[in-house]
C-alpha cells in the first residue's frame, strides 16, 4: 500500500483565488456530508466551498457506500432524538427510546428519517457522486483490499477504524484529497 501526496487546503474563501489550492478531485467523508445535510454550525462555509469547488470549477466530488451508511446512521439517531419528546422521553434517551417504542410509532420516526436521508443524498449529489467502494473497475477484490489496508491504516497511523477505512476507500481509487 502506498500513498500519493495530498494536499492540505482551507476551505475559507480567503485562499479561493489560488487554484492550486483546488485538486482536481477529492474524497468527502461523513463529518463535511452531516455539517451540509443536517445544517449544523458552519454548515455555509461547506456549502459555498462545494459550489465553488464541483460546480464553478468543475472538480470532481466522490463519497463511498460507507459515507451514506454513516450519514444514514447519523440522521436516524438525529430523528430518533427531535421526536424524543413526543414520546415522552428526553432526548439524550433515543437508545432507550429505540429499544422500547412500538412498531407503528418506531416505523413512522423510521419514515422520517428515511426521507430525511433521500433528502440529504439529493443535496450531495448536487455536487458529486457516490463511488462503487464494493467493485471498483480496476480491482475485482477490492473490497477485501480496501478492509486490510484501513486495517494497516489504523494500526499504523491511530485514529479510528471508519475513518481509516474512508482513506482505505479514497486511496484504492486514487483519490488522494479527503474533505473532512
Amino acid at each position: 500500500m502506498t500513498f500519493n501526496p495530498s494536499l492540505p487546503f482551507d476551505i475559507s474563501n480567503k485562499n479561493w483565488s489560488d487554484s492550486n489550492l483546488f485538486p482536481n478531485e477529492m474524497y468527502l467523508d461523513t463529518n463535511l456530508a452531516l455539517m451540509l445535510v443536517l445544517r449544523k454550525h458552519n454548515f455555509y462555509k461547506v456549502e459555498n466551498f462545494l459550489k465553488e469547488y464541483a460546480i464553478t470549477r468543475g472538480n470532481d466530488v466522490f463519497w463511498s457506500v460507507l459515507t451514506e451508511s454513516e450519514l444514514f446512521e447519523c440522521i436516524h439517531v438525529d430523528t430518533l432524538k427531535s421526536n424524543a419528546m413526543k414520546f415522552g422521553y428526553q432526548p439524550a434517551e433515543w437508545k432507550d427510546m429505540e429499544n422500547e417504542l412500538d412498531q407503528k410509532s418506531f416505523s413512522m420516526i423510521n419514515n422520517e428519517a428515511d426521507g430525511r436521508f433521500t433528502s440529504a443524498i439529493n443535496v450531495l449529489k448536487q455536487y458529486g457522486e457516490v463511488l462503487d467502494d464494493v467493485n471498483p473497475s480496476n480491482q475485482p477484490d477490492s473490497r477485501i483490499i480496501i478492509k486490510e489496508n484501513a486495517r494497516k491504516i489504523y494500526t499504523t497511523y491511530g485514529g479510528g477504524i471508519k475513518d481509516a477505512e474512508h482513506i482505505a476507500i479514497a486511496n484504492e481509487y486514487g483519490i488522494n484529497n479527503i474533505l473532512t
